[in-house]
């Protein structure tokens, strides 16, 4: 049970952490962009909408690159980066709808959430979910199981045991004739 309650947990957490990546075009004012946040808001099943603009994408970009960020400084001095936000929707179901509106927004150049990886991640904890669900009905089935069996084993033995007793128990005349036997023996005085 624990198992299944932690790949359901886990299954969700991955769920979760998909994210719409939406670009938005160069020549926008920060009015436009303010404005496309906004509707973006606006959406239906839309949970989340941060703001990141170019010079935090770079920081974020050369924090990934690890050692190998000197590849920014090869870059003019022009950050090549597009303003964009970070866009979370409230169910993964939703993801995809949400993506497409939010593509066809006047100042977005394009809406993307990584759609082959975002399927085979729904696909696998889909799986884990149904593998979860044919455990719990598999140990609810071996469960019973192994209850049923006991019951029947101890009502077998208690009526096996009552049988057994019922034939080694002496006949009302043998029971008779062993209490007649004296126990001890009574030592009278001798007549001499």
């Amino acid at each position: 049970l624990i198992l299944v309650l932690n790949m359901n947990r886990l299954a969700g957490m991955l769920e979760s952490q998909v994210q719409i990546s939406v670009y938005l075009e160069d020549h926008l004012t920060d009015r436009e962009k303010r404005q496309i946040g906004y509707d973006i808001e606006s959406l239906q099943g839309i949970d989340t909408v941060t703001y990141v603009d170019r010079e935090e994408a770079k920081a974020r970009l050369a924090e990934r690159l690890g050692d190998q960020k000197y590849l920014l400084d090869a870059l003019s001095e022009d950050n090549p980066l597009p303003d964009a936000f970070e866009v979370t929707v409230t169910t993964p179901s939703v993801i995809e709808s949400a993506a497409e509106a939010i593509d066809s927004l006047q100042g977005v150049e394009e809406a993307k959430y990584g759609q082959d990886v975002v399927e085979h991640l729904f696909d696998i904890t889909r799986l884990m979910r149904i593998f979860g669900f044919v455990l719990m009905g598999l140990l609810g089935g071996a469960t019973l199981f192994i209850i049923s069996n006991t019951i029947r084993r101890s009502s077998w033995r208690a009526s096996f045991s009552a049988a057994s007793a019922a034939v080694s128990r002496p006949s009302p005349c043998a029971a008779s004739t062993r209490r007649w036997r004296p126990r001890f023996t009574a030592h009278w005085p001798s007549s001499r």
